[in-house]
């Protein structure tokens, strides 16, 4: 017969009524999801960026790429 700790000294992630794994896995798609959003937004504005900014689109991007993630 085993016998199991009382709940007041159970670790937190053992009072989860889920897998803690998921949760993980949630907010690793919610930000990918978001960030995946932001690419394609800004392929769609480029132009008129480069036309208020008169930056060129190569410099656009350029910028775009070498901004930390």
């Amino acid at each position: 017969m085993t016998t199991t700790a009382p709940p007041s000294h159970q670790t937190w992630h053992h009072r989860l009524p889920f897998f803690y794994g998921w949760a993980i896995v949630g907010v690793a798609f919610l930000s990918g999801y978001m960030l995946s959003g932001l690419t394609w937004v800004v392929g769609v504005l480029a132009l008129p960026m480069g036309e208020e900014l008169g930056w060129s689109r190569t410099a656009i991007f350029g910028a775009i790429n070498v901004r930390p993630t």
